[in-house]
């Protein structure tokens, strides 16, 4: 999951000088669940006793602990849910290209 390793390596790069590599590990653990509960929606309650362990974790500032499920799940909707293919479609089948096209070749007319 593209969002994971976005995150492992964000920790990572911006950590790895001060924390040891076993607490970079808990961390990314940590967003690894973190990303499991936002995209299914299920598993709150066993995220939140992770949550309240972590919030000791000197690593805990780097995770963007969520507030809530709801604020969870809108957040992975806004930022990781996305899926460009319908409007991917829409501009492939549009009609600028064609009139793109029209006005690329009336200016090769004009230019040769």
């Amino acid at each position: 999951m593209k969002a994971v390793c976005n995150a492992s390596f964000s920790l990572r790069a911006n950590v790895s000088v001060t924390f040891p590599e076993d607490a970079i590990d808990s961390a990314v653990a940590f967003v690894r669940k973190k990303f499991e509960v936002a995209r299914t929606g299920e598993g709150w309650e066993q995220f939140q006793s992770l949550l309240n362990r972590a919030q000791q974790e000197k690593w805990f500032r780097f995770v963007n602990a969520p507030r809530s499920l709801d604020r969870l799940v809108e957040a992975w909707r806004g930022q990781f849910a996305y899926d460009p293919e319908p409007d991917l479609r829409k501009l492939r089948n549009s009609r600028p290209r064609t009139v793109w096209r029209t006005r690329h070749r009336n200016a090769r007319q004009a230019n040769c």
